[in-house]
């Protein structure tokens, strides 16, 4: 069992360096100050489970279970719990669809249905229902709907109830 776990953490801390190895990446190296600006994610994930189910380390796009993850990046779907230790680029992330549990420094979904708690806040594009707990601030562009609490404000653009 030890071992098995210590094969996949080597495989988690190697994937990164085996995407370096894409010929594309060499041919048109990212700019670091608009490496988004395309829309372009890496998406790449180590997982331990089958069809997206399961534990999840890495970006993926879609996932059911536990999903653990550094920055998010063109996430479409996460059904299940997810923890992401900072808000991502948002424009990638405006038709993410979170059900479930969401815990971050700053969790940034498009819409979110659940239970959503960050530390430094919460931001949701579209809305927020259930749940939401943002240790500075709720952020909406759309309605926030259930049990809310912001530090200082929560902020939505339509309705709040």
């Amino acid at each position: 069992m030890k071992s098995m776990l210590t094969a996949a953490l080597l495989l988690l801390l190697i994937n990164p360096f085996l995407n370096a190895q894409n010929d594309s990446a060499a041919v048109n190296p990212p700019d670091s100050l608009s490496h988004y600006e395309n829309d372009e994610c890496a998406n790449s994930s180590f997982n331990l489970g089958y069809n997206n189910d399961g534990i999840c380390f890495g970006n993926s796009a879609r996932h059911n279970g536990i999903r653990l993850n550094i920055v998010d990046c063109g996430v479409k779907e996460v059904k299940g719990i997810n923890i992401t230790f900072w808000k991502g680029e948002e424009k990638t992330l405006e038709d993410f669809r979170m059900s479930g549990i969401s815990i971050g420094a700053m969790p940034c979904v498009g819409s979110s249905t659940g239970i959503a708690i960050g530390i430094a806040g919460v931001v949701a594009k579209q809305q927020l229902s259930g749940v939401n707990i943002g240790g500075l601030a709720l952020v909406s562009g759309g309605s926030i709907t259930g049990i809310n609490f912001g530090g200082l404000a929560c902020v939505s653009q339509k309705d709040m109830t």
